[in-house]
């Protein structure tokens, strides 16, 4: 009779050929532990560089506020280019730092889509971001900003250096928005969020961090915007990490800046409509 005591059963196959025990792995969850996709180094050299360079964003774009520079209309493509340049370049010391590190570029942003249904998913998320983005940053900025800064005069004097006057300047603002899409979200929410992931063994430190790093370049707008813009960037850290890639916060990224620039342009053409709006 066979013995059905289970504390005599061999609970591991044996391989029929060499009679040895096969040992069985346990099972897995599936999950690894965040890994860095540049060096340390490169990381650090990289955060001095952004760190100086917002700060010279900031002294430079006080200079032109405090010189009016803002209220000339003539289309000026310096005025757009220096965000180009310095855009594609930081793309570009992304890029080095990890092919050094054998990582692919489509491993940072998640990979391509698939087929139709993958691009209209994303499609659907990026508008529902957008959405709730615009909702919450007005909230956070009726609570964080003084009254006077939320008017729309005085919003749109204070932006006045990079507002588009003409349509020339229109093209080449959504042209730098459609390329801050792109670069903030891969830097951002894939190299320094996977990075800050990897060097702290956790997803929501990195999150935070990348965040603040990403708030900190808008110290220019303000120190409560870079506070407010700070928390934009953790709700696309956030997507990006349960969207498990960047193509949405790259979709919404696009539509939000693209959409700031219009809503800008139109009112810098119709200043009338302002003050008819503080009357209504």
């Amino acid at each position: 009779m066979m013995d059905m005591d289970p504390t005599t059963q061999n609970p591991e196959p044996i391989d029929p050929i060499t009679n040895v025990t096969e040992t069985i792995a346990p099972a897995t969850n599936g999950r690894t532990a965040p890994q860095p996709v540049a060096s340390y180094l490169h990381t650090f050299l990289l955060v001095v560089l952004m760190i100086f360079m917002a700060y010279l964003s900031a002294k430079g774009f006080a200079m032109k506020q405090a010189s009016g520079e803002g209220q000339d209309q003539a289309f000026h493509i310096g005025k757009y280019l220096p965000t180009l340049i310095w855009q594609w370049a930081l793309f570009g010391i992304v890029y080095a730092g990890i092919k050094k590190q054998g990582v692919k570029l489509k491993d940072i942003i998640g990979g391509w889509w698939k087929d139709i249904e993958d691009f209209l998913l994303d499609i659907v998320i990026a508008f529902g971001f957008f959405v709730t983005a615009l909702i919450t940053l007005a909230l956070l900025q009726k609570l964080l900003l003084p009254p006077e800064a939320m008017d729309a005069s005085t919003r749109i004097k204070s932006m006045a250096p990079i507002a588009p006057h003409s349509f020339l300047d229109l093209g080449m603002f959504i042209l730098v928005a459609i390329t801050a899409g792109i670069v903030e979200e891969t830097v951002f929410r894939g190299y320094f969020q996977k990075q800050f992931s990897a060097l702290t063994g956790s997803a929501l430190i990195g999150i935070v961090l990348s965040a603040a790093l990403f708030g900190s370049g808008h110290v220019y707008q303000g120190k409560m915007m870079a506070v407010v813009l700070g928390f934009y960037g953790l709700m696309f850290g956030v997507m990006a990490h349960f969207r498990r890639n960047l193509r949405p916060g790259m979709i919404a990224h696009i539509v939000q800046d693209s959409f700031s620039g219009s809503m800008l342009f139109f009112l810098t053409r119709h200043p009338d409509l302002l003050e008819k709006a503080k009357h209504m």
